[in-house]
């Protein structure tokens, strides 16, 4: 009796010493990112004017490559945690396609992985910067865990992860700034932390457009997902008060735009629950557009693979300031065979 007692003490003091092992690994490494990071800046702006005041902007919610016709979710009522490694291989190769053919000005990419498990290690900044020709790509980590340990039967492992912009315009400036609502204490040590990657560029007339890439929470935390937008809309509204600046930002809201009407199985979700975007953002002359199309929705629900009985949403769209048109936006329909959201591409015209 003694023996097994004591090897029963053995055991359980090495899984605690193992479970503290992996405690000091995960607090050690840590991703802490700063409240504004500069990616890219250059002095010589005046010899960086758009030429047109018209400018094409796509963005798609890449779901980094992981997330095709095949897939569900556990995190979403589905029981996978990954796709085959052929899968993401295959729906690497045909988002990479599609961004080529596209020939948008601007691209704003959200969940591109860098070096995740999930991925398979692939660097999809690399894939895509190796196939945009003509682009320039700047990248934003959302997401970077030396080894996540959910779920506990098939733990995710590392993950390093964010969004990208790729643009044929001459960026002047791109910075990432955190949001407000980090994950408390153990969650920080293995989610993500999501800010908004912005590039700045000179018009015209020299005034300053700011495009940004957003992917907001996904969680049903209607707390954080308000204080994300509330950042946006401050931020944003701040620096068009001096009458210099133009915005559109771009991305995965995980919100329903204005006037947009869910369906019953949207609403009965119990693992994504549906919000509208806080009105906020509409506010004054300040816009929201997105496509009104009753039958081009931008995601879909990942309690199951790709079917005929789908729960679809619109959840990916675009905000501007004053002074920004959108004269066309388009949610481009896929499938949904090579990710979980379908492409959104929009034609802005700036006005002085």
């Amino acid at each position: 009796m003694k023996r097994v007692l004591k090897i029963s003490a053995w055991t359980i003091g090495g899984l605690v010493t193992l479970f503290l092992i992996a405690f000091i690994f995960l607090w050690a490494t840590e991703w802490r990112p700063k409240s504004v990071e500069q990616v890219y800046a250059i002095d010589a702006t005046n010899l960086f004017r758009l030429k047109s005041d018209t400018i094409t902007v796509l963005t798609w919610n890449t779901g980094y490559a992981g997330f095709g016709f095949d897939m569900d979710y556990y995190m979403y009522g589905g029981q996978q945690t990954r796709t085959s490694r052929k899968n993401a291989a295959e729906n690497l190769d045909a988002i990479t396609r599609f961004l080529t053919e596209c020939d948008a000005d601007v691209i704003l990419l959200q969940e591109v992985d860098v070096h995740s498990r999930r991925s398979y290690g692939v660097n999809q900044m690399n894939v895509y910067r190796d196939a945009l020709k003509g682009y320039t790509g700047f990248f934003a980590y959302n997401y970077a865990s030396r080894y996540v340990p959910f779920p506990l039967r098939a733990p995710m492992g590392e993950v390093q992860s964010g969004t990208a912009i790729f643009t044929k315009l001459p960026a002047v400036e791109v910075l990432r700034f955190q949001y407000p609502g980090i994950p408390a204490f153990p969650r920080n040590l293995f989610d993500q932390k999501r800010g908004l990657l912005t590039a700045r560029f000179i018009t015209q007339t020299g005034h300053n457009l700011w495009i940004g890439n957003t992917h907001n929470t996904d969680y049903n935390e209607p707390d954080i997902r308000f204080q994300e937008v509330s950042w946006i809309n401050g931020w944003f509204r701040e620096r068009y008060n001096d009458g210099t600046t133009h915005t559109i930002v771009g991305g995965t809201w995980n919100q329903t735009p204005p006037n947009y009407i869910p369906s019953t199985a949207e609403i009965d979700d119990t693992h994504f629950r549906i919000t509208p975007v806080s009105s906020i953002l509409s506010d004054g002359d300040w816009m929201l557009s997105y496509d009104t199309d009753p039958l081009d929705f931008t995601a879909r629900y990942l309690d199951k693979p790709v079917h005929e009985l789908s729960t679809v949403t619109t959840i990916d769209y675009f905000f501007m300031s004053p002074q920004v048109e959108c004269i066309d936006v388009q949610a481009i329909y896929l499938g949904f065979e090579n990710s979980d959201h379908n492409p959104v591409i929009a034609t802005f015209v700036l006005k002085n």
